[in-house]
């Protein structure tokens, strides 16, 4: 029996065995199941939220959690907290990942040519990380969404900005060491051209350094969009948004903590579910990280 016969089993093994990794990768799948909650809710929202988000009755402020018709209770103008966390999720997620496929994209770009053309390109670019990374993330975002202005826009204009330079820094370091490999200097040595080299030879290897990265990065954004909301400089009311939520419940924790806690824990539970994913991602790509894991 010729021993190539065995090559559609060893097809389903590996497949097989993409699953079982898949499946024992304990951060990935709490991570999936996190995120999964949030994105359902926000695409629900209109269908399972009780009542309107924005809808204010004075006269049942602060009812606390589990009262009759309000499982979360209401915020201080008597709005009912579940409805508006659960239409919150749609601003939470939105500037969470928007901001970061921008920066993922404009950083990619700049980090993968600085990396793979060098000299004074890569020295400008890295010029302009450095300058950058001297600002303390918050304090740049604040700064440029208070120049601006308060909103939607400016919020995702701050972000990106502040998040370029992460992502510019990590492709280009891949790219530095990718563009030395063997293969890439047989494609030069044969002709081929600088385009042909970056879209065939080097950006596949930026694909899962970017996705991992991406998924890190989203998570701390959830905590970004949330502090840039709290101090009054992102979605501006009605706007269900959590962390204008935690914003307004921060003058009644003694006699309504819940107001305040519950956006917080809200945006806790999808901060570390994008951390969990990422890491889940990490592990699953990189098998030097699985290699240790063991």
């Amino acid at each position: 029996m010729s021993q190539f016969a065995t090559s559609p089993e060893t097809g389903r093994g590996v497949f097989v065995s993409n699953l079982r990794n898949i499946a024992t990768n304990t951060s990935l799948l709490i991570g999936l199941v996190l995120v999964s909650m949030v994105v359902f809710s926000a695409l629900l929202a209109d269908f399972i939220s009780p009542h309107d988000p924005n809808f204010a009755n004075p006269i049942i402020r602060y009812l606390p959690p589990l009262s009759e018709g309000y499982i979360l209770g209401t915020d201080e103008l008597g709005r009912d907290v579940l409805s508006r966390l659960i239409h919150g999720a749609r601003i939470a997620l939105f500037v969470a990942i928007i901001p970061t496929v921008i920066s993922l994209l404009i950083g990619g770009i700049l980090g993968l040519i600085a990396g793979y053309v060098g000299s004074f390109v890569d020295t400008f670019v890295m010029r302009y990380f450095d300058i950058m990374f001297a600002f303390p993330g918050i304090l740049l975002a604040l700064g440029i969404s208070a120049a601006i202005g308060p909103g939607l826009n400016s919020m995702i204009i701050a972000m990106v900005v502040v998040t370029i330079p992460e992502f510019g820094r990590i492709i280009r370091g891949v790219v530095l060491g990718v563009r030395e490999e063997l293969y890439v200097e047989a494609a030069r040595v044969l002709g081929y051209s600088h385009t042909r080299i970056i879209l065939f030879h080097i950006l596949p290897n930026v694909v899962a350094p970017a996705l991992i990265y991406g998924t890190l990065q989203t998570g701390r954004n959830v905590i970004l969009a949330a502090s840039l909301s709290f101090l009054g400089l992102g979605i501006q009311p009605p706007t269900p948004d959590w962390g204008q939520m935690l914003s307004g419940g921060r003058t009644s924790l003694v006699m309504a903590p819940h107001v305040a806690t519950i956006p917080g824990l809200a945006i806790v539970f999808l901060a570390v579910g994008f951390n969990l994913l990422g890491d889940g991602i990490r592990d699953l790509l990189d098998p030097r990280s699985r290699q240790s894991a063991k």
